[in-house]
C-alpha cells in the first residue's frame, strides 16, 4: 500500500480542513495516509507559542494579520520565516523516509521546511504544495516543490510569478459535509 504524508498546521481551519479532505481522498484511493502538524515538530514549545500567538493576534488585533502578511511578502522577512521553518527538519526527516510515496504540504512553513530538506538531499520524495488561499504571498510558494496546486487561476498565476515550477489549478478542497444551499428557506436558516 502506498504511503502518503500530509503536513499541515493547527492554525486556523483552512490548512487542516484541506489536509483532512486530501487525506480522505487519498484513503479512498487505497493509500495509507499520515497527517502531521509541522508545529509539533519544532523544538521545545516553539510550535505551541506560534499557535497561541496566532490565536491571540487574531483575537486581540486582527487587523495586524494584514500587516504581517504584507511583511512576509518582502524578501528578508520571508527568508527569516523559511529559516525558522528549518527547525522542524530533524523530525520531518524521520517521518519522510523511503516508505513515503509523496508528501503534500498545506501550510507554508511546512512547505519550506520540506523544501530545505530536499535541497540538502535529506528527503527525496516528491513534494506537492496545496495552496489554501485564493491569493498567494511569497511565503506560500517554493521553487523546490515538484507540484503546486492552486484553487483558482489567479493563485496559479501568482504562484508562477513567485517561482513555482509546475502549477495546476484544481477545485478547492471542500469536504462532503459542505454543499450549496439550494432552497431559499434553507439559506435563511443558515443565516440565523
Amino acid at each position: 500500500m502506498e504511503r502518503v504524508v500530509i503536513v499541515s498546521a493547527r492554525v486556523g481551519a483552512g490548512h487542516d480542513g484541506a489536509a483532512r479532505e486530501l487525506a480522505r481522498r487519498c484513503h479512498d484511493r487505497g493509500m495509507a495516509v499520515d497527517v502531521i502538524d509541522v508545529l509539533d515538530m519544532l523544538p521545545g514549545s516553539l510550535g505551541r507559542l506560534l499557535r497561541d500567538g496566532y490565536r491571540r493576534q487574531l483575537t486581540v488585533a486582527p487587523r495586524t494579520w494584514d500587516w504581517l502578511l504584507a511583511g512576509l511578502d518582502r524578501p528578508f522577512p520571508a527568508a527569516m520565516a523559511r529559516w525558522f521553518a528549518r527547525l522542524a527538519g530533524r523530525q520531518l526527516t524521520e517521518v519522510l523516509d523511503d516508505s513515503v510515496r509523496f508528501v503534500m504540504s498545506t501550510y507554508p512553513l511546512a512547505t519550506h521546511a520540506i523544501a530545505h530538506l530536499k535541497t540538502r538531499g535529506r528527503v527525496t520524495v516528491p513534494l506537492a504544495v496545496y495552496l489554501t488561499d485564493p491569493s498567494v504571498h511569497r511565503l506560500c510558494v517554493s521553487a523546490v516543490a515538484d507540484l503546486t496546486i492552486a484553487p483558482n487561476d489567479t493563485a496559479a498565476r501568482q504562484a508562477r510569478c513567485l517561482g513555482a515550477r509546475r502549477t495546476i489549478v484544481a477545485r478547492p478542497l471542500v469536504g462532503n459535509g459542505f454543499r450549496p444551499v439550494g432552497h431559499r428557506h434553507a439559506r435563511a436558516d443558515a443565516c440565523l
